[in-house]
């Protein structure tokens, strides 16, 4: 209950009464409700937060095991994608097709290493053999001069293959 008081003239006093009883109670069930709902939006921000954690993580741990698996020489691995178009497949995507250049490249370079290798396994066995000749038939000096003019010329093969491949790579650094 509350009592209100006032002062009136001649010494009289008026007390006005009233009974708060209810508001007292919608106060307390206002106040009561208000601290639940805060509770229970405490607990969804926590569960959800942790929910959200776990899905990141887990597409984290996704990634991170496909691209240890590249790392120790698997390129042909990929990382996994959703088709969900959201920021971890975009990423994904991305890496994706840079790991595809990359092994592009690698296998452009084991074919050019295959290629210079035949290109230089047949002028340096032309050259053995003709040394090797050499030493075995013992020829006249003039037969000497020969088979060594003859290797010369094959030297000069396999030093004009080396500077076509460094020409090519001048020219593929924009040197040239």
């Amino acid at each position: 209950m509350q009592i209100e008081e006032a002062t009136l003239p001649e010494g009289y006093r008026l007390l006005v009464g009233r009974d708060i009883q209810d508001r007292a109670e919608i106060r307390a069930l206002i106040v009561e409700g208000l601290g639940w709902a805060t509770l229970g939006a405490i607990i969804i921000a926590v569960v959800g937060g942790l929910l959200v954690r776990r899905a990141v993580l887990r597409r984290v741990e996704i990634i991170n095991r496909a691209a240890t698996a590249i790392v120790h020489g698997d390129l042909s691995q990929r990382l996994p994608t959703r088709d969900t178009s959201d920021e971890f497949d975009q990423l994904a995507q991305m890496i994706n097709l840079m790991l595809q250049q990359i092994e592009n490249l690698i296998e452009s370079i084991r074919n050019t290493s295959n290629a210079v290798a035949h290109d230089l396994r047949t002028p340096l066995a032309e050259l053995r053999a003709r040394l090797e000749e050499l030493t075995r038939i013992r020829p006249t000096r003039d037969g000497l001069i020969e088979g060594i003019q003859e290797a010369v010329a094959d030297i000069d093969r396999v030093i004009g293959i080396f500077n076509a491949l460094l020409r090519l790579v001048e020219i593929d650094s924009g040197v040239r």
